[in-house]
Protein backbone atom coordinates (compact mmCIF):
# COMPACT_ATOMS: atom_id res chain seq x y z
CA UNK A 1 0.00 0.00 0.00
CA UNK A 2 2.84 2.41 0.86
CA UNK A 3 4.65 2.03 -2.65
CA UNK A 4 0.86 2.56 -4.61
CA UNK A 5 0.48 5.71 -2.33
CA UNK A 6 4.07 7.07 -3.38
CA UNK A 7 3.67 6.24 -6.65
CA UNK A 8 -0.04 7.76 -7.19
CA UNK A 9 1.61 11.25 -5.31
CA UNK A 10 4.07 11.21 -7.61
CA UNK A 11 2.03 10.62 -11.32
CA UNK A 12 -0.89 12.76 -9.62
CA UNK A 13 0.29 16.49 -10.51
CA UNK A 14 1.32 15.42 -14.22
CA UNK A 15 -0.96 12.80 -15.14
CA UNK A 16 -4.31 13.58 -12.74
CA UNK A 17 -5.42 11.57 -9.91
CA UNK A 18 -7.23 8.52 -12.71
CA UNK A 19 -4.27 7.89 -14.82
CA UNK A 20 -1.92 8.36 -11.72
CA UNK A 21 -4.31 5.57 -10.10
CA UNK A 22 -3.84 3.37 -12.92
CA UNK A 23 0.13 4.17 -13.15
CA UNK A 24 0.42 3.10 -9.60
CA UNK A 25 -1.48 -0.32 -9.50
CA UNK A 26 0.84 -1.40 -12.89
CA UNK A 27 4.15 -0.34 -11.14
CA UNK A 28 3.37 -1.08 -7.58
CA UNK A 29 4.09 -4.86 -8.86
CA UNK A 30 7.88 -3.83 -10.53
CA UNK A 31 9.59 -1.76 -8.45
CA UNK A 32 12.11 -2.41 -5.43
CA UNK A 33 11.89 -0.14 -2.01
CA UNK A 34 15.20 1.17 -3.50
CA UNK A 35 13.06 2.58 -6.37
CA UNK A 36 10.46 4.09 -4.39
CA UNK A 37 13.08 5.73 -2.05
CA UNK A 38 14.49 7.19 -5.74
CA UNK A 39 11.12 8.44 -6.70
CA UNK A 40 10.84 10.14 -3.21
CA UNK A 41 14.08 11.67 -4.01
CA UNK A 42 13.75 13.33 -7.26
CA UNK A 43 9.28 13.88 -6.62
CA UNK A 44 10.39 17.87 -6.65
CA UNK A 45 13.12 17.65 -9.22
CA UNK A 46 10.78 15.79 -12.11
CA UNK A 47 10.60 18.86 -14.22
CA UNK A 48 13.96 19.03 -14.63
CA UNK A 49 14.50 15.80 -15.98
CA UNK A 50 15.21 15.98 -19.96
CA UNK A 51 14.81 13.63 -23.01
CA UNK A 52 16.63 10.69 -23.39
CA UNK A 53 17.25 11.88 -26.78
CA UNK A 54 19.33 14.97 -25.58
CA UNK A 55 20.86 13.75 -22.66
CA UNK A 56 24.40 14.29 -22.88
CA UNK A 57 25.58 11.98 -19.50
CA UNK A 58 26.02 8.29 -20.25
CA UNK A 59 24.39 7.77 -16.83
CA UNK A 60 21.45 9.25 -15.52
CA UNK A 61 18.04 8.42 -13.29
CA UNK A 62 14.60 8.46 -14.66
CA UNK A 63 12.64 11.09 -13.94
CA UNK A 64 9.33 10.47 -15.62
CA UNK A 65 8.07 8.51 -18.58
CA UNK A 66 5.55 10.27 -20.47
CA UNK A 67 3.18 7.61 -22.29
CA UNK A 68 -0.19 5.94 -22.70
CA UNK A 69 -1.19 3.46 -20.36
CA UNK A 70 -0.54 0.81 -22.75
CA UNK A 71 2.52 1.81 -23.86
CA UNK A 72 3.67 3.18 -20.09
CA UNK A 73 3.16 -0.85 -19.11
CA UNK A 74 4.98 -2.16 -21.81
CA UNK A 75 7.72 0.01 -21.05
CA UNK A 76 7.77 -0.74 -17.54
CA UNK A 77 7.89 -4.22 -18.24
CA UNK A 78 11.31 -4.15 -19.32
CA UNK A 79 12.12 -2.48 -16.38
CA UNK A 80 12.47 0.95 -17.44
CA UNK A 81 10.66 3.03 -14.78
CA UNK A 82 11.27 6.74 -12.74
CA UNK A 83 13.39 6.37 -9.99
CA UNK A 84 15.51 3.63 -11.87
CA UNK A 85 19.16 4.01 -12.84
CA UNK A 86 19.80 4.45 -16.91
CA UNK A 87 23.08 4.05 -18.47
CA UNK A 88 23.30 5.39 -22.21
CA UNK A 89 25.72 2.57 -23.99
CA UNK A 90 25.37 4.08 -27.42
CA UNK A 91 23.17 6.52 -29.21
CA UNK A 92 21.85 4.94 -32.60
CA UNK A 93 20.73 7.00 -35.98
CA UNK A 94 16.84 5.75 -35.22
CA UNK A 95 17.22 4.91 -31.41
CA UNK A 96 19.31 4.78 -28.13
CA UNK A 97 21.05 1.62 -26.48
CA UNK A 98 20.28 1.97 -23.31
CA UNK A 99 21.26 -0.66 -19.80
CA UNK A 100 19.13 -0.98 -17.57
CA UNK A 101 20.08 -2.71 -14.22
CA UNK A 102 22.11 -5.57 -16.16
CA UNK A 103 19.28 -5.78 -19.15
CA UNK A 104 20.44 -3.93 -22.69
CA UNK A 105 17.29 -2.40 -24.08
CA UNK A 106 17.25 -1.06 -27.79
CA UNK A 107 14.50 2.19 -27.40
CA UNK A 108 12.79 3.59 -30.78
CA UNK A 109 14.20 7.47 -30.61
CA UNK A 110 10.54 8.36 -30.40
CA UNK A 111 10.07 6.40 -27.01
CA UNK A 112 13.42 7.19 -25.86
CA UNK A 113 12.22 11.41 -26.53
CA UNK A 114 9.65 10.14 -24.03
CA UNK A 115 12.06 9.33 -21.25
CA UNK A 116 12.39 11.68 -18.99
CA UNK A 117 16.13 12.02 -17.19
CA UNK A 118 17.95 13.41 -14.92
CA UNK A 119 21.89 13.75 -13.96
CA UNK A 120 23.15 10.87 -11.77
CA UNK A 121 26.31 10.41 -9.99
CA UNK A 122 26.72 7.02 -8.44
CA UNK A 123 28.36 7.53 -4.93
Amino acid sequence: MKKHLALEEYFKKIRGRKKAHQIAHILEHYISGEVIKNIREISTLKEDGISLTKFKRENGLIADIVFSIGLFERVISMGIFPGEEIEIVKKIPNGVVVKVRDKKIVLDKNIAREIKVLDYEKS
